[in-house]
């Protein structure tokens, strides 16, 4: 009994859970956890907000533990989290802030993403061309994006918000305010939008985003960041509505040179980009 005991516990303290980011695609093919013919990884934890786990096939359940030792029993040592439903925001609360990291346990591959919804998201907007994508299926409040930058020239914002809400009078709202002073330099209010702003080098910005509150919905805000005083955008939009399927394409084009990537989100709702080398 106590070499199965010392070979057990020798089997919890050798994994090596990896950790993922919020928002970010969690494939958990690229979790395996062999030794327990598992998947897993870790999420730090954060003082305030519910975990909001957005899978993208439905989950019957999964284990959600505080410590590593209890990864080997997760039946009796971890709180079981039963019936999440594909493209939704499952709200799972506020869970325990006594430890720094809590560890995700699955039965079976899948994806997801998750956040807390009352994190202050840090985005580096340093020479940073790449698409940054956050989809929502609830109505939040506030969720603050601030703009970290050490440049001492200014950038072009492009941000582009998109929901599929069925009530015209209401929309998806952003503002962006300096976060020394509070004052606010732009409000956005729209069902759909692509928007550029220049973001003066001189101002510490925050980007306050809420997406509307009703029923089935989805909603998204992408932005990307350029240096590039030639940078401008064509856009070309296949509109349909999201809940449907389908692809909503955005092509840019830089006059020097084409240098701008995406993550591709197997979400109902596609987000990619497409470009090339401008032709003027």
């Amino acid at each position: 009994m106590f070499i199965i005991l010392l070979s057990i516990f020798n089997l919890i303290f050798s994994l090596d859970l990896k950790y993922v980011s919020q928002h970010s695609l969690i494939d958990l093919k690229f979790y395996n956890i062999s030794s327990f013919e598992k998947y897993g990884f870790r999420l730090k934890n954060n003082e305030t907000g519910n975990i909001i786990l957005q899978p993208f096939q439905d989950i019957n359940y999964f284990y959600l533990c505080d410590q590593e030792y209890k990864v080997a029993n997760p039946e009796n040592y971890c709180t079981k989290i039963i019936d999440l439903k594909a493209n939704t925001d499952n709200n799972l609360g506020v869970y325990s802030t006594l430890y720094d990291s809590l560890i995700f346990l699955f039965h079976e591959e899948t994806q997801m993403k998750l956040f807390f919804d009352q994190s202050i998201n840090v985005i580096d907007i340093d020479n940073n061309l790449y698409y940054k994508c956050f989809d929502f299926f609830a109505g939040y409040n506030n969720l603050a994006f601030i703009l970290d930058s050490k440049l001492n020239y200014n950038t072009t914002m492009n941000i582009q918000l998109y929901t599929n809400i069925s009530n015209n009078s209401t929309h998806i709202e952003a503002s962006l305010v300096d976060r020394n002073t509070q004052k606010k330099y732009l409000f956005l209010n729209a069902t759909k939008l692509n928007y550029f702003y220049t973001l003066s080098h001189e101002i510490k910005y925050t980007l306050y985003f809420s997406p509307p509150i009703e029923e089935k919905i989805h909603s998204m805000l992408c932005m990307t960041f350029s240096d590039y005083k030639e940078y401008f955008f064509d856009n070309y939009t296949h509109t349909i509505p999201i809940i449907s399927g389908g692809f909503y394409t955005f092509r840019s084009s830089l006059e020097k040179e084409w240098n701008i990537s995406s993550e591709y989100y197997p979400t109902i709702f596609y987000f990619y980009l497409n470009g090339s080398k401008s032709s003027n």
